[in-house]
């Protein structure tokens, strides 16, 4: 052990060698991913062609059982074709593997053919695409983003505040050479083009999208970044465990965590050419969808609902075979869903409209929805579709459909905490943001108060202001909320003990809350973040980008490592 742990520093300290040009992106500032919660996470070893003992090491993305993704400059010089033997992968392993040829083989790489490194040295196209054999370890993918990069660039600041997310085994700090040694990541703010054009040193096109962290905790002055070792891997919307992949880390500066954005290549933007690169190469990926509401309606008990739904073949050029429909539904009552559907059975849970569907094709029809009860319930009803091909949005094969059969309103209660400091006298001061909505479009909600239990040594200071009492927990009127209307409360608190610690909430109506479970939020308070005017992650602004700071770029988010074919 002590053999290789001198192999890597020696090695990440020396001049990376010509292909390897100048690395990148690592997280610097995030936590320690959960085991189990990123199945699709790759890590991409790649061989070092100079050295028989040593590779490089990138992320990657599995987004079928054939395909991961990854960035082309990963793959070795512009207009490289690597060896796919070379490269050796591990799919959803949390600890970073030294053993690469444990991994699973490539079978096949396909860099993008418009890859191109600018005279600025910034990457446009930056991505590749491995083929390896079915892998059946996993069958959770994240999805190539559709719009939601549309919607994120059009987002204000405060829903662009954390709103994506990047995993990878880089350095954990702007000034270490050492990977990470378990999977982390890192909650970051989208920054749109027109503003990352303006920070940005580099040529930014409309094939690459922008991250940083633009309000870093006091804590932490560094704030969160990709950089070295995290070349390849993902930039995502969504906590789910199959998220929107909007993003693929590709480069920045010398000086990671410095105020200024990182890049990543744009996946909504290359989705299409992904689609004809797996055609081309015999194992097509292909977007079947269904489409139709799938927002949560409100309905009296005893009463139905008819969804209209489409199913489109939303591919560019590829025909799907078989495709088959299946119908399933989850209540706390008795509700039934069934198709009204043409050449699908009303009481069969599996349905195939057409024998196949060619680009632009599409089906239509309608899922029936049935209390068949006078209670109040909750009614999911879950339409998914497959067919002969691999998807490379899995997301949009799955709609569901959430109906309330209710006579009560349904209360929800979200909290943020957009402010948090220590004063000079010792006294913690924070603000904390509420929205207590009523989702139902049926039912009013009157008499809606919400409740607080303060943490020890803390006092709600504008109390009086809200009209809230002086008990704890301490109650506060919000009145009446008509249907699908909402509140918003601003606490101001003070506290003598400026431990992090936990502000209990909920909120309740005279006539009660159906569904029940989502009325109340327990909120950790922090108060070491110093005064913030934006109202994004309760922190600072960024380190401001000036003339004296000159970039570097890094092309590699790479780290050289001893393979392991070597003792310890």
């Amino acid at each position: 052990m002590r053999f290789w742990l001198f192999a890597l520093l020696t090695v990440l300290m020396l001049p990376p060698p010509s292909w390897a040009a100048q690395a990148t992106p690592r997280i610097i500032g995030g936590d320690t991913a959960p085991a189990s919660q990123w199945p699709w996470m790759t890590q991409v070893a790649i061989e070092d062609p100079a050295s028989n003992n040593q590779f490089y090491s990138c992320g990657g993305s599995q987004i079928s059982s054939r395909w991961v993704i990854t960035a082309a400059h990963c793959m070795g010089e512009l207009g490289a074709n690597p060896d796919p033997s070379t490269i050796h992968l591990f799919i959803g392993q949390s600890a970073f593997r030294n053993d690469i040829y444990n991994g699973i083989t490539a079978r096949d790489v396909i860099i993008h053919p418009n890859y191109t490194v600018f005279s600025d040295n910034a990457q446009n196209h930056d991505l590749a695409l491995i083929r390896i054999d079915p892998y059946t370890g996993n069958n959770i993918w994240p999805s190539l983003a559709s719009d939601q990069t549309t919607t994120l660039e059009k987002a204000s600041q405060t829903d662009r505040d954390e709103a994506v997310t990047a995993l990878g085994w880089g350095t954990t700090s702007p000034d270490s050479s050492t990977l990470a040694q378990a999977l982390q990541e890192a909650r970051l703010d989208y920054v749109p083009r027109d503003i990352c054009r303006s920070k940005s040193p580099y040529t930014i096109t409309n094939y690459m999208v922008c991250a940083q962290e633009l309000n870093p905790d006091a804590s932490d002055p560094n704030g969160e970044d990709t950089c070295y070792g995290d070349s390849g891997g993902p930039l995502f919307v969504g906590t789910d465990r199959d998220p929107w992949l909007i993003g693929v880390t590709s480069f920045g500066t010398s000086k990671c965590a410095n105020g200024l954005p990182s890049i990543y290549t744009s996946m909504q933007d290359e989705a299409t050419t992904v689609e004809s690169l797996t055609a081309a190469a015999g194992y097509p990926l292909v977007d079947l969808a269904l489409h139709g509401a799938n927002s949560r309606r409100y309905l009296l008990p005893g009463n139905n609902l008819s969804v209209a739904v489409t199913l489109r073949n939303d591919s560019q050029a590829t025909v799907v075979n078989q495709p088959r429909m299946t119908l399933s539904m989850s209540s706390n009552g008795g509700a039934t869903a069934a198709y009204d559907w043409p050449g699908c059975s009303s009481l069969s849970s599996s349905c195939q409209p057409l024998s196949s569907m060619a680009s632009g094709t599409a089906s239509s029809g309608n899922i029936q929805i049935d209390s068949n009860t006078g209670g109040n319930q909750l009614a999911v009803a879950t339409l998914n579709v497959v067919s002969d091909k691999d998807e490379y949005r899995i997301r949009n094969n799955t709609l569901v459909q959430e109906v309330v059969f209710s006579t009560l309103p349904d209360l929800t209660l979200t909290a943020r905490q957009t402010r948090g400091i220590i004063l000079d006298n010792g006294v913690g001061e924070a603000s904390v943001s509420i929205r207590i909505a009523n989702q139902s479009t049926l039912k009013q909600a009157t008499g809606v108060q919400l409740a607080l239990n303060l943490p020890a040594a803390t006092r709600l200071s504008n109390a009086s202001e809200l009209g809230c009492s002086t008990s704890n927990p301490i109650l506060c009127p919000i009145g009446t909320l008509s249907p699908d209307s909402e509140a918003t409360v601003t606490l101001s608190l003070s506290a003598n003990n400026t431990q992090n610690a936990s502000l209990m909430l909920s909120t309740s109506a005279n006539e009660g809350d159906f569904p029940t479970g989502d009325a109340g939020s327990t909120l950790t308070l922090s108060y070491d973040e110093p005064e913030s005017d934006n109202g994004g992650g309760g922190g600072s602004t960024g380190i401001l980008f000036t003339a004296l700071l000159i970039p570097l770029l890094f092309r590699r988010g790479i780290g050289k490592l001893n393979d392991g074919r070597k003792g310890a």
